[in-house]
Parts: C-alpha cells; structure tokens; sequence
C-alpha cells in the first residue's frame, strides 16, 4: 500500500470516535483549524508526529480540539523521502480559516521556489495565521520573506547552507524554537516535542503529558535542547577559527585545555577567541568549554553504565 490517508478516510483529520482510555482531561472547546503543506520529499515521520498528538489531543479531550490538512504545490499526491505517497488538496483560496500553517520539509529544500506557494504564506501571515516548519521547512518560510526578523531552527546538517543563504535571520541551534507567532522544528522527533509544547501551552500540561503517555515519550523536550550536532554546524560557515577551537575542545572534554592553548589551535589571540565566542555563542570560551563538558557527561548518564563519580 502506497498511498496514506488520514484516518477518516479524507485529506483532513479531527476527532475520533474511539473510546477513551481515561476520563476526558479539560480543556477549551474551539477547534484550531492546521494545515500541512507538504514539500517534495518530506519528511513523513515529522508529518505522522504532528497528525499524532492533534489526533490523541483530540482522543484524550473528547473534544475536537484540532483538525488538520494536508495540501500541496499542486493539489496532488506528494512521495515522502521514505517512498510512502500522502494524499494532499490544492492551496485553498476560500475554504477553511486556519489558525496554523506547517511547511513540512524533507531533502532539498533549496530547490523548493514555488511562487504561488510563497504568495500564500505571506497571504496567511497577513492574515495573522501562525507560521511554523518542520525538519527543513524554514527554508521555505525564508525564502518567501516570512522570517525576517525572527530567530528560528533548522536541520543541522542544513545549517551551514541555510546562514549562507540568508545570513540576517537568527539561527539557533536548539531542537525547536518558538518566536512569538513563528514555529520551527529541527528533525521528525523534534515535531513531536514542539507539537507536545504547543499543546500544553493552549490548552495545560495535564493533556500533553496525558498524551507523551499514550505515545510512550518518557521526556518532553523543551525548546533549551538542543540538536546534538548542531552548535558546530552552525558557526563552521561563518568562522573556521572558531570552529577548530570547538573541535579541540570536543576532542579534550575528559582533560580541558586551557583558553591560552585553545587559542594557539585556533591562531587567534586570547582576546580574539572570547570575542569570536561571545558574538557567536553569546558565551566565553570557559562558559562554552563547561556547557559542552556537561551536555556529554549527561548523555553518558542517560546512555551509558558508568558510575556518576568518573
């Protein structure tokens, strides 16, 4: 089977009519009307995280708190990275009043520079609709003049090319990143946790954890997290000294070089390097070095059996 659906058998998703496993948890009552504008090649992971928890958001309220729908460029059917196809509507002119709009990205966002496409973001976001991507879909919401003047997140492995390209707009390296009416996701799973977090800010804790359990997620991220590789993807494009002093020190985490000898590695003067930090970072060399020493020692605590003392 090829070809995905959701789950009423339509392009557009809301409540279901399955029983609930627990009493219904409270919450508002008007439905937030999402759409999902899905890119060539993207990523369905991402997609099916956000259908999820709209749909368990949806389960567990009793309520139909969300519905959802997936267009595209075309109107047509749109192949995933993965093979699988997704059915999707075309771009609607008069239909539904939607309060978010998700560009879902995938491979080659670069190539993505449908005209029509950009002129309904910009058409939506005059209209207040909130804006959000995922894995790779800010490209898109740059592109189309939708960033400016926001901070947001991306992919780490297109960080570097997404700076080139548009090297005005703020890039963080966290999991997720929420400014004001602008969400953006850095990979699948981290639509899952911004996704958790916007339901939890509209309508309680009690239902995003209610839903992290139906989901089996034993942590909901928060936006201070961040991708695992992505501090050093980010800076690599703009400044090649700095990168080399982070790569000395993820090279020396159990015995940290001193600020002099980092310096050395990097040809840059002491002074050169906490400047080079803090305008990149917003961190000294010393807070940075610390920061990243304590990122690994926590991944070893989760993942590894080594005692907490070494």
């Amino acid at each position: 089977m090829d070809r995905a659906t959701s789950g009423n058998g339509s392009n557009h998703g809301g409540a279901e009519p399955e029983r609930a496993l627990r009493p219904p948890i409270a919450s508002a009552s008007k439905t937030a009307h999402t759409a999902l504008l899905l890119l060539p090649n993207f990523s369905l992971m991402s997609v099916i995280a956000a259908i999820d928890v709209m749909r368990h958001a949806n389960r567990l309220s009793r309520k139909e708190l969300y519905r959802w729908y997936t267009y595209s460029a075309d109107g047509g059917a749109v192949r995933a990275s993965n093979g699988l196809v997704l059915n999707a509507e075309r771009l609607p002119e008069q239909g539904p009043t939607l309060d978010n709009i998700f560009v879902c990205g995938g491979f080659n966002p670069e190539r993505f520079k449908d005209a029509a496409v950009f002129r309904w973001l910009r058409n939506a976001a005059r209209r207040g609709v909130r804006l959000g991507a995922t894995t790779t879909g800010a490209y898109v919401l740059a592109r189309a003049g939708l960033m400016d003047g926001y901070a947001c997140t991306i992919h780490w492995e297109n960080a570097a090319s997404f700076a080139s390209d548009f090297p005005d707009i703020e890039l963080r390296n966290n999991l997720y990143v929420i400014d004001r009416d602008r969400f953006t996701c850095s990979g699948a799973t981290a639509t899952l946790d911004m996704f958790l977090h916007m339901v939890s800010e509209e309508h309680g804790s009690g239902l995003a954890i209610g839903i992290a359990e139906e989901l089996q997620v034993d942590r909901i991220r928060s936006s201070v997290d961040e991708q695992a590789r992505a501090y050093r993807v980010a800076v690599l494009h703009r400044s090649q000294k700095l990168a080399a002093a982070i790569a000395a020190m993820e090279g020396n985490l159990d015995t940290p070089l001193a600020v002099n000898e980092l310096s050395l590695r990097a040809g840059l003067t002491r002074r050169q390097l906490h400047r080079l930090f803090r305008h990149h970072t917003h961190m000294s060399p010393r807070e940075y070095y610390r920061d990243l020493r304590l990122r690994h020692a926590r991944l070893m605590l989760m993942n590894t059996i080594t005692p907490i003392l070494e």
